[in-house]
């Protein structure tokens, strides 16, 4: 019984630990992240900046699993979209595959705050843009 008492005891405490430790590396972008705001800089003359916030038309939520598999599912100007597909990181670039597309982006997690920037080069169709996403960690301490 002691034994048992001891395990219930620590367990809670082992839990923590594998948790914080696997915040090192790749590990820290483990869990569920909800859109805060994007804002865009086009390159184009004169320069154009758009800032999209978190609102009933404009949210997505981002959940990347240990074993490299991520979703997500958003309303996006309103359209409702989702998707399964699979991510990895090198150095500070992180790569998504979604439906054989691939994004690749720069990205930073400080604390609870997820940052994305994506850059896009200019065409003949559209202007070259950079972006940054922010996402927010929905459930402290929660790592899938």
């Amino acid at each position: 019984m002691k034994k048992l008492l001891l395990l219930i005891r620590f367990t809670p405490l082992a839990l923590l630990c594998v948790m914080l430790n696997a915040q090192d590396g790749s590990s820290e972008i483990i869990g569920i992240w909800e859109f805060q705001t994007m804002t865009s800089v086009y390159y184009s003359e004169p320069k154009e900046i758009t800032t999209t916030d978190l609102d009933k038309n404009h949210r997505e939520t981002l959940t990347f699993r240990a074993d490299g598999s991520f979703s997500y599912r958003g309303v996006y100007d309103g359209v409702e979209d989702a998707s399964v597909g699979a991510w990895k990181i090198t150095k500070v670039k992180l790569t998504m595959d979604v439906r054989g597309g691939k994004t690749i982006c720069n990205y930073e997690v400080n604390g609870k705050i997820l940052t994305l920037t994506f850059n896009e080069k200019e065409s003949d169709e559209f202007y070259g843009m950079n972006s940054v996403l922010k996402y927010k960690n929905r459930f402290i301490g929660s790592k899938l």
